[in-house]
């Protein structure tokens, strides 16, 4: 974090590893909210699926605003009993 790349990195990282969900699923939980992660997470959260991305895009958000945080994790808790228990993790951290 911090360096130059920093964003370059995280984004091919996130490119690359398409065909590994469980890949994938670790870059979304780094609660970097910059460089477009913020929307990409946003994007699984409002699909209301339950999986491995949907997961961790709830836990990458623990780090914006309460209020911000909250609304997004309101919606995505309504698509299975799993995103409710993630999403109330999610609130706590």
């Amino acid at each position: 974090m911090g360096v130059g790349i920093y964003g370059e990195i995280l984004l091919k990282l996130y490119e690359l590893s398409a065909d590994f969900k469980i890949a994938r699923a670790k870059v979304l939980e780094i609660p970097e909210q910059g460089f477009g992660f913020k929307e990409i997470r946003g994007e699984f959260l409002k699909t209301g699926q339950s999986d491995w991305l949907s997961w961790a895009s709830a836990i990458g958000t623990h780090s914006l605003k309460p209020a911000e945080r909250n609304y997004a994790l309101t919606y995505f808790s309504k698509g299975s009993t799993m995103n409710y228990l993630i999403s109330e993790c999610a609130r706590k951290i």
